[in-house]
């Protein structure tokens, strides 16, 4: 059996925006589900490192560069002592500079319940010193 069913261009437009748009709601939903590992390595960032250091994130979710500006804020929000804060959609990575003594278990807690809602999952934390050459 065939149906003939005329479709113009308008409508191959509209059913292909729609498909995009489901295609990136299962990511979503797919990504609430997954399991964080996230490492601790100390108890407070600054007692491990000795002075500022320099917190990179692994994030995945960020698509665009409006991805981006959504990750910087939710750093801001849940880190208001972060400072120097960057987001890369295409590396999937947001780092920022840290001042005060914060744990690390406070940031990783700020950030999951910042970025979760939003549809970014924090995949790694890492921590340097900023005093060293390698940063």
């Amino acid at each position: 059996m065939r149906f003939a069913i005329p479709m113009n261009q308008a409508d191959i437009i509209v059913l292909s925006v729609l498909s995009v748009f489901f295609i990136l709601g299962i990511r979503i939903v797919i990504g609430f589900f997954k399991v964080e590992s996230v490492p601790r390595k100390a108890s407070s960032v600054n007692a491990a490192t000795g002075g500022p250091c320099k917190v990179t994130l692994t994030i995945d979710g960020m698509m665009c560069g409006m991805c981006e500006t959504h990750v910087k804020q939710a750093i801001r929000s849940a880190v208001p002592s972060a400072h120097h804060i960057t987001a890369n959609h295409t590396k999937g990575i947001a780092a920022f500079m840290l001042n005060s003594t914060t744990s690390i278990s406070e940031i990783n807690e700020g950030l999951s319940n910042a970025m979760n809602p939003l549809g970014y999952r924090i995949e790694s934390i890492q921590i340097k010193d900023s005093k060293d050459k390698n940063n």
